[in-house]
């Protein structure tokens, strides 16, 4: 015999919002994945600034275009890791 009872609120959720946020998750990741990409190809253009534009006048002082470099590859590994690793 059948028995009535209510349902949870997970088992209620909506099917089209369970995909809505893998979609959105997945795109997220993507986003995190590409930016890391870029931000690491800024850190090595401005490491190797000299040997690919010889021609290109740049003003700031080697000190200062290693630093932000350096932040720029900081930065693009933690965001390679946390697309990477972070589940959301």
């Amino acid at each position: 015999m059948a028995t009535l009872r209510f349902l949870t609120p997970e088992e209620m959720e909506n099917p089209y919002r369970q995909r809505s946020q893998e979609k959105f998750l997945t795109l997220r990741r993507v986003y995190d994945l590409t930016m890391a990409i870029l931000i690491l190809a800024v850190a090595l253009a401005l490491v190797f600034l000299d040997r690919i534009a010889a021609n290109l006048t740049f003003t700031a002082e080697p000190l200062y275009r290693y630093g932000f470099a350096g932040v720029c590859f900081m930065y693009g590994l933690f965001r390679l890791y946390r697309g990477i690793k972070n589940p959301y």
